[in-house]
């Protein structure tokens, strides 16, 4: 029986508006940390807050988003060859996932109505994100699967496949994520759009 160690770690990164609150997930050799970093504006009427969010909100590609979500993989396995094939053990996939959101610094003195309309726009916005973070777990317990089923008839190549079907699981998650977002506007048509309609 031989054994040898292998770490592996890819980026996923998911654009959208964005949702508040703070999650964590961990089963035996997946985990899923969701943390939450925040920008502050400020302003008392729907187009200040607009202009605070498309001057201070997260930029990726060279586009400004009122949120944005990231979700990184790393991955951690042995390899151990016995009887002709090789297995990974010790498997541990985890990822975590960083959302950037506005928080409106003055909301407690804004106008009521506006901060009714802010309130909805929250909402659709935790809605909207909701699914990217259900998407980035789900995402990780797949490749957990996969790995704890993948069988070589040697380590190196039970390595590469490792790699390989990994990196594609995350590719598809790109892809379904970016579909998503383009079906649902980055969640315009779940009510996320500020100013609302």
């Amino acid at each position: 029986m031989t054994f040898s160690h292998v770490a592996f770690a890819a980026l996923l990164t998911f654009t959208s508006f964005a949702t508040a609150g703070a999650q964590e997930s961990s089963t035996r050799g997946h985990s899923t940390d969701v943390k939450f970093q925040y920008y502050n504006i400020d302003g008392d009427s729907a187009e200040s807050l607009l202009n605070e969010m498309s001057a201070k909100g997260p930029v990726k590609d060279g586009t400004t988003y009122f949120g944005l979500t990231e979700s990184l993989t790393g991955l951690n396995f042995k390899t151990v060859q016995e009887d002709g094939s090789c297995r990974l053990v010790d498997i541990s996939v985890a990822t975590e996932v960083v959302v950037t959101l506005p928080s409106w610094t003055s909301a407690a003195n804004g106008p009521p109505n506006l901060v009714a309309r802010w309130k909805v726009f929250e909402t659709a916005l935790h809605n909207h994100e909701g699914w990217h973070i259900a998407s980035s777990k789900a995402t990780t317990r797949k490749i957990h699967d996969a790995l704890l089923a993948l069988r070589a008839p040697d380590c190196l190549i039970a390595s590469n496949r490792a790699k390989q079907m990994s990196q594609s699981i995350l590719d598809d998650a790109e892809v379904e994520n970016r579909a998503y977002d383009r079906t649902t506007g980055h969640g315009k048509t779940q009510g996320a759009v500020w100013p609302p309609r």
